[in-house]
């Protein structure tokens, strides 16, 4: 005999949505607390947004000094040119101002389009770092996959969380 499982309003099983977070928590390191209650899911959106811009910061700082050696002629003079394209658009800094920027203004708006947008940004750049090989592309790598992680564990809070959480 098939049982029938209760529907709620969006036409999805409760099922299937227990299934969904029951996931996320596993994947994510989400809480049911952390799901279930608006306070607690605000607090962790916020706390993640912060570990994402302290990254972001720690990569900056990085690969500015990993690039002061390109800013030095052998004979010791200060090589200008290369201190100006330091800060060209589409430069590792301009990346990592560019995610400081979207995660900062994501814990204004706990908005799911901009969530998106910041894991998508994440992806592009980590797909784009990864096949180079000097030092400051793997910083860059590194901090990108670890934005991207955690923007993907802000999707799921505001994807799965409760939905009076901004």
């Amino acid at each position: 005999m098939a049982r029938h499982q209760p529907k709620n309003v969006k036409g999805r099983t409760q099922q299937d949505k227990r299934i969904g977070a029951t996931l996320l928590r596993i994947l994510g390191g989400l809480s049911t607390e952390e799901l279930s209650d608006p306070d607690k899911t605000a607090h962790s959106i916020d706390r993640t947004v912060r570990i994402t811009a302290a990254y972001t910061v720690v990569a900056a700082f990085a690969i500015f000094f990993l690039s002061i050696p390109s800013f030095i002629r052998p004979d010791g003079s200060l090589h200008v040119e290369n201190f100006t394209a330091f800060f060209r658009l589409g430069n590792r800094f301009v990346d990592c101002l560019a995610l400081l920027s979207l995660s900062l203004f994501l814990t204004r708006s706990k908005n799911l389009l901009i969530a998106a947008s910041l894991a998508g940004l994440a992806g592009f750049e980590s797909y784009f770092y990864a096949q180079r090989f000097i030092m400051p592309d793997f910083v860059m790598l590194l901090m990108s996959l670890m934005v991207l992680i955690h923007a993907l564990q802000i999707l799921g809070l505001l994807t799965f969380g409760h939905k009076n959480a901004a």
